[in-house]
């Protein structure tokens, strides 16, 4: 029986080094993952920037050119029918040759027609200018509109982030048996981030830290909440274990061959437990009945 008991508590003990480093991957893939969505939104406020500025300096410089242009034809135009104006006015009163004053006046008029078109096409140029800004702005507004989308996609990444930073420091502190403060954060983590991937793992800490400290009962709650509150996710056959062993030590026989009875339907995924845990149920009642007779 000495022997079986050994063997056991060494089992028992072995655990203790088993936890979540299967997690780590994924918090690489975080990391990474910011890493590159970092590197997007840096390069596409970068191109924003610079195309926005070249657009606004593009139609600054044309507005403001083609503002130069029509003052200039307008006044060009002014001056050709004040011109026209004296011309005709000195025609009516006789002053002048006539040949000369006809060919200055038709002159004066092709002047005036070439000013009059010349502003008439500038003004179409401004009205098609200023026709395309509703265009550029759909443009601008679908440049911000992604740019919004890419912000929200990093708060997302980040909010994902602070908690995989969370489980980490917790589980840094674990692995250097500063139990106390692994157990405070694991709670944080428990408490802010429920329905974080990684919840069950802490659970799984928090029973173990529990376990460690010969505290049955709150060990028991913790490893029964990854049953209970996260029944699909990869550390519910380690939970099972430890319930069966917990039961076991403490007496409860039927609750532990309950646990160990689960277990055998995780053969796939973790089959080195389903084996232990149809060995512990085989043995049960035997196991049981001695602890009891101590």
């Amino acid at each position: 029986m000495q022997k079986r008991s050994k063997g056991l508590v060494v089992l028992f003990l072995s655990l203790s080094m088993t936890g979540c480093f299967a997690t780590t991957s994924e918090l690489q893939r975080e990391v990474n993952a910011r890493k590159v969505l970092e590197t997007q939104l840096t390069l596409f406020k970068r191109e924003q920037r610079d195309r926005l500025k070249k657009l606004e300096d593009h139609y600054k410089t044309d507005v403001v050119r083609l503002k130069a242009e029509l003052s200039k034809a307008r006044a060009e135009l002014s001056r050709s029918r004040s011109t026209l104006d004296k011309l005709k006015d000195t025609v009516q009163r006789g002053q002048g040759g006539v040949a000369e004053m006809f060919t200055t006046m038709q002159k004066l008029q092709e002047n005036f027609q070439k000013s009059l078109g010349q502003v008439e096409e500038l003004q179409q140029v401004i009205k098609d200018v200023m026709q395309k800004q509703p265009e550029q702005e759909k443009k601008y507004q679908d440049i911000q509109k992604r740019y919004e989308e890419l912000l929200r996609n990093q708060k997302l990444l980040s909010e994902q982030a602070i908690p995989a930073k969370l489980f980490a420091r917790a589980r840094d502190a674990y692995k250097a048996q500063k139990f106390d403060e692994a157990m405070k954060d694991f709670k944080k983590f428990t408490q802010n981030f429920g329905s974080h991937p990684l919840a069950d793992n802490a659970y799984l800490y928090i029973g173990d830290i529990h376990r460690k400290r010969k505290e049955l009962s709150p060990a028991l709650l913790a490893y029964s909440t990854i049953i209970k509150k996260y029944p699909n996710e990869s550390e519910v056959p380690r939970a099972l274990f430890r319930l069966g062993l917990l039961s076991y030590q403490n007496g409860q026989c039927s609750a532990g061959r309950r646990y160990f009875l689960q277990l055998s339907r995780y053969r796939r995924q973790a089959p080195k437990l389903a084996k232990d845990a149809r060995q512990f149920y085989r043995r049960s009642s035997r196991f049981c009945k001695k602890r009891r007779r101590r």
